[in-house]
């Protein structure tokens, strides 16, 4: 079971940074009064781009 759970870990953030690289993610913090503010945003779109790129590669091997 630990096995599972830090495979699990490690391909999370794999795909964390795969996808904070290919900009996927924006992280942006703030301080104001004394309270800090941490923003995470998410690009769909590029995400959806990205993925549809990748689908359209593996058709394209299938057809080779």
């Amino acid at each position: 079971m630990t096995r599972f759970v830090g495979t699990l870990v490690v391909l999370l953030a794999l795909l964390a940074g795969i996808g904070y690289y290919r900009g996927w993610f924006h992280a942006e913090s703030h301080d104001s009064n004394g309270h800090g503010t941490v923003t995470m945003t998410v690009d769909k779109d590029k995400l959806n781009q990205d993925t549809t790129s990748v689908r359209q590669e593996v058709r394209d091997l299938g057809h080779k």
